[in-house]
């Protein structure tokens, strides 16, 4: 069929395609992962053609990587269309797998970190010392959704910056966006706190307002188009982002080393200072997101070519002996049940950890015959991966706003409760949403 014969049908769905992929034209050969679809524009295209419409199984087809052509022609048509784009058709439909299985690794991921932030307070009340028991495994909280961060932009965002980089720009505007809102807000609830409390920080304002791993991810997301453009220049993109976590984590001893001679910074200058050397400081956590990027590229450039990703399962094995046999060769073993923060060989031991649940989730996601109760699980998992970043910015909320509720003088038990629960019920309903959108 050639692109002056098309139905009204396929008229509609170009029209839709152009309007939430942002496209000036659409070939109806062409699949929505060559326009630089991803799994949040899947989103928005899903409820576009919901609303007008149009079945459920074609939004399914459109996801799962088939052309325009290909879902609306008959049988017979789709079959001889099909012939040609065979190969290209089973690349996407590894591409979308492989989606799902990323979201699904994420979910799993920024559920645990949750669980991680929140349990301690458990743990205490049953009079428990967790920290030395938890702490090998609690140490992956805040460096395994940095990994997982980096996974996503090296997957998703390259890959949409190369075919539309005019959405990936776009996208990387709503994640600012909505990272400053709840820094904004996060900020509020701490100076609503200061002043209904009459504190007195003992730390310059803007640092105790807006200092969080909030800031270095709004900070980071910032960083993705300068981080594709000079990666980009490389032939070889994973070795590069590996190259570049290397370059990081060098980088932010020489400044921690500058800086350590700038002691009285204050003002501004002091949250540019923590987030230049501090804890989990802007190049600290960006070796971390590199690390995590060259996984992302890496299986991008194995399904682009329709090679296998097998070899993530004994990658991951190796780094975590790796990570275990080089705190014991630098005499740091006991640090795995005393340090509040991961050095770099447990962030290597954690990198394989993470290469594992996601090697065991591409493997599920190419099942053919999977048990309904586990396929669900996974599903979820992978719908709470979509909601990864409200549910990160939501959960560091909830403490804060207890605090405010607290200072007026509601109950801390009640004010607990309530931040709790409006978070869980929000991300509950947000979740069956998008559950019963992408899979009902």
């Amino acid at each position: 069929m050639s692109e002056t014969e098309i139905t009204n049908q396929q008229k509609e769905l170009i029209q839709i395609w152009q309007e939430v992929l942002e496209v000036d034209q659409v070939s109806i050969h062409s699949s929505y992962y060559d326009y630089g679809g991803d799994s949040l524009s899947a989103i928005n295209l899903m409820l576009t053609m919901e609303k007008l419409g149009i079945e459920k199984s074609l939004i399914q087809d459109i996801i799962n990587g088939r052309t325009i052509a290909q879902i609306t022609n008959s049988r017979d048509q789709m079959t001889a269309d099909a012939t040609v784009k065979d190969g290209e058709e089973n690349k996407y439909a590894l591409i979308a797998k492989a989606s799902e299985a990323i979201n699904a690794t994420r979910g799993f991921m920024v559920l645990f970190l949750v669980f991680i932030h929140w349990s301690p307070g458990v743990f205490e009340r049953l009079s428990i010392d967790f920290e030395r028991i938890t702490n090998p495994l609690f140490r992956i909280g805040t460096p395994g959704f940095a990994i997982v961060f980096g996974l996503s932009v090296g997957f998703f965002f390259f890959s949409q910056f190369e075919t539309n980089s005019k959405k990936a720009r776009k996208n990387v505007r709503v994640a600012q966006f909505s990272i400053l809102i709840a820094m904004s807000l996060l900020a509020a609830m701490k100076y609503a706190e200061i002043k209904l409390l009459a504190l007195e920080p003992s730390l310059p304002l803007p640092t105790v307002l807006f200092y969080s791993v909030l800031l270095y991810y709004f900070l980071a997301v910032t960083s993705i188009p300068i981080w594709y453009r000079i990666l980009a220049s490389f032939e070889n993109l994973p070795a590069a982002a590996l190259c570049a976590s290397i370059l990081m984590f060098a980088l932010q001893i020489i400044v921690r080393d500058i800086l350590s001679g700038f002691p009285d910074l204050a003002g501004i200058w002091h949250l540019i200072g923590l987030m230049a050397e501090a804890n989990y400081n802007y190049f600290f956590m960006s070796g971390i997101v590199f690390a995590g990027m060259s996984i992302g590229l890496y299986i991008r450039e194995c399904l682009s070519e329709q090679k296998n990703t097998t070899g993530l399962l004994q990658c991951g094995f190796a780094l975590i002996v790796l990570g275990i046999l080089l705190s014991i060769e630098s005499g740091l073993i006991e640090t795995w049940l005393t340090r509040k923060t991961a050095s770099i060989h447990m962030i290597t031991t954690y990198l394989g950890v993470i290469l594992i649940i996601l090697s065991m989730a591409l493997n599920y996601s190419h099942r053919t015959r999977r048990n309904s109760f586990f396929l669900m699980v996974f599903r979820v998992f992978a719908v709470l991966g979509l909601l990864s970043l409200p549910i990160y910015v939501g959960h560091g909320l909830v403490i804060p706003v207890k605090d405010v509720l607290v200072a007026f003088g509601v109950q801390y038990s009640l004010s607990l409760a309530a931040s709790m629960l409006t978070f869980s019920l929000l991300i509950v309903y947000a979740g069956m949403k998008l559950y019963r959108l992408y899979y009902k």
